[in-house]
């Protein structure tokens, strides 16, 4: 019986994902905010409150939306309860044909003491099945943020970019067992293209209208909820024929 050694695997798996290359770890600009007024007694049945959930989708080529994208996301949350140190854990999907391309994350005590991120706080895990030989081109990057504990405020960004032929993620306004206070998703739409969102709940899907601003390259369209209503992925919908199935947005 002929036997592939596991470390030969894992070395084709790193070869074959291109997204898994260490990121960038760099310092968050903002200055430093303890959030005082998220409290236990404020919101008794919160583990956790996302006090700010944000992403923004640039095209790296505004004449043509195909040559690839990249999300940048921002997340701003306080630990509330024991059980929310563990679902506070940062985990970031990354899919074939995506690569992490930098991550910033730090925590924040009541005191204002400030832990920042490192490089030796990212792992990065492929899914490599050594026994059946395959390795799917998926993975996660795991970000351990020093310091976290009960009352801590923990800011993270990071950057996902996708090459050509890579789905465009969609966007969740919820986070499951966790409550979110506002939350925001915006597009930059090039010139000539046109998008339409589309919120998915449990009763079915319905329109949901953006925001429009002009921009340098055509417009930005912006999906706003501050509720925290279950909501699931505000996908979107372009007019172009080489896009009609569901994937990515949809």
């Amino acid at each position: 019986m002929r036997t592939v050694p596991c470390a030969l695997l894992a070395l084709v798996g790193w070869a074959l994902l291109s997204g898994f290359r260490l990121p960038v770890v760099k310092p968050l600009a903002e200055a430093p905010a303890p959030a005082p007024e998220v409290t236990s007694a404020r919101y008794p049945r919160a583990d956790v409150v996302f006090m700010e959930q944000a992403g923004d989708l640039r095209f790296q080529d505004p004449r043509d939306p195909r040559a690839g994208h990249r999300h940048t996301y921002r997340m701003r949350y306080k630990v509330l309860t024991r059980r929310g140190r563990e679902l506070a854990d940062v985990r970031v999907d990354i899919g074939v044909g995506e690569s992490l391309e930098s991550v910033s994350a730090r925590s924040i005590a009541p005191s204002g003491e400030v832990q920042a991120l490192t490089n030796a706080g990212v792992a990065l895990v492929a899914d490599v099945r050594p026994s059946e030989y395959i390795f799917t081109g998926y993975g996660e990057a795991r970000l351990e943020v020093p310091g976290v504990d009960v009352g801590d405020v923990v800011e993270v960004a990071y950057t996902i970019r996708g090459d050509r032929g890579a789905a465009v993620r969609q966007w969740r306004f919820d986070r499951p067992g966790v409550l979110v206070l506002a939350s925001r998703f915006s597009v930059e739409v090039p010139a000539g293209w046109t998008v339409e969102g589309r919120m998915q709940r449990e009763g079915g899907v319905e329109r949901f209208p953006a925001q429009v601003a002009r921009s340098e390259a055509g417009q930005v369209h912006t999906w706003a909820s501050t509720t925290s209503h279950r909501r699931s992925p505000c996908p979107m919908r372009r007019r172009r024929s080489w896009w009609r199935r569901c994937s990515g947005w949809w």
